[in-house]
């Protein structure tokens, strides 16, 4: 069986707008030809997550407050404080899971560009609201109660993961995967500060910078998705009842584009037309682009064929065979 190394890490992080590796993964390799996984010391992996980053620098006042109910918290130390040791049978049961995930890439003839190492980690999860798995630089972040799943089932969430470390590691693969799903790159956007005060940051994908051409009233023009936290009211029970996706209205030059009002346009996707023609319906979660991708991915390494859109599993299949070939 493969045996994932326990690792202690010397320094921690090289943290640059775009990425946070750390020094010994700085090369690139590809997975399945390379197994990377590596599991960090408790110390290691507390420095790692305490450690600042183009996601920690990211943040905004709405992230800490949805995740902590404190605009104010202390997210590193959070994050820190969140790690815990893993079990032996927790690593035997992660090396299973590498193994079964790396032969069913080769059963697709797929790669993915990784670093030399990938870190495991595991946490609490209160450092993300009790959310699921996710990924941070060159690490996957996996909570403790996500334990509870066999090997088999942790294939999707290696697959899952790994894509979002792999467009880490090669932000030009992005153009291809999501050229998919109809998402193309445009200038970033600068929100107004009260907007940006509320943007929802993915620790996965927090970069606004592709875009999906929409329809209104038999207008097509370009927006950017956006996670925001809308105000709530009398009748909000719980604040994830106030997270919403938001489409962002720009201008061929990437510059928001605002109404009579002075305001920047943006929609509901209810409000729009073409947006799920082109995503597709085969997964709920779609804040990003690159969930979007991910999810799908995932349902093609776990040889999903029950799916609406099976085109979308065909594409992303087809740009990473691509990859494959490349190397």
């Amino acid at each position: 069986m493969l045996m994932i190394k326990n690792i202690a890490i010397a320094a921690v992080s090289v943290c640059t707008l775009s990425a946070c590796v750390t020094p010994q993964t700085q090369s690139q390799t590809a997975f399945p030809n390379h197994h990377p996984f590596v599991f960090p010391t408790s110390q290691a992996a507390a420095d790692f997550m305490g450690g600042e980053d183009s996601f920690t620098m990211a943040l905004t006042g709405a992230d800490l407050e949805l995740r902590f109910g404190d605009g104010a918290a202390d997210y590193r130390q959070a994050a820190r404080n969140a790690v815990r040791p893993w079990s032996a049978e927790e690593r035997e049961k992660l090396e299973a899971a590498s193994l079964i995930t790396a032969q069913l890439f080769r059963d697709h003839q797929v790669s993915l560009p990784v670093p030399d190492e990938v870190l495991l980690i595991k946490s609490t999860g209160r450092e993300e609201g009790g959310a699921g798995n996710y990924t941070r630089g060159n690490a996957m972040i996996i909570p403790e109660n996500q334990m509870d799943r066999t090997s088999e089932r942790f294939v999707g969430v290696f697959a899952h993961e790994l894509l979002h470390v792999a467009t880490r590691t090669d932000p030009s693969l992005r153009d291809d995967l999501y050229a998919v799903i109809g998402f193309y790159a445009c200038a970033p956007i600068q929100l107004t500060p009260d907007l940006e005060s509320a943007r929802i940051t993915n620790p996965d994908a927090f970069h606004h910078e592709y875009c999906i051409d929409v329809s209104l009233n038999g207008e097509t023009f370009p927006v950017i998705p956006v996670t925001m936290l809308m105000p709530g009211d009398e009748n909000t029970e719980s604040i994830f009842e106030r997270i919403a996706i938001r489409l962002f209205r720009v201008s061929p030059k990437g510059t928001l584009v605002r109404g009579t009002d002075g305001e920047p346009l943006h929609y509901s996707l209810g409000e729009v037309t073409g947006f799920f023609e082109q995503v597709g319906q085969n997964t709920d979660y779609i804040v990003h682009a690159e969930e979007i991708i991910a999810d799908n991915f995932s349902m093609l390494i776990r040889n999903r064929t029950d799916v609406p859109n099976p085109e979308i599993l065909t594409g992303i299949q087809s740009v990473l065979s691509h990859t494959r070939e490349a190397r």
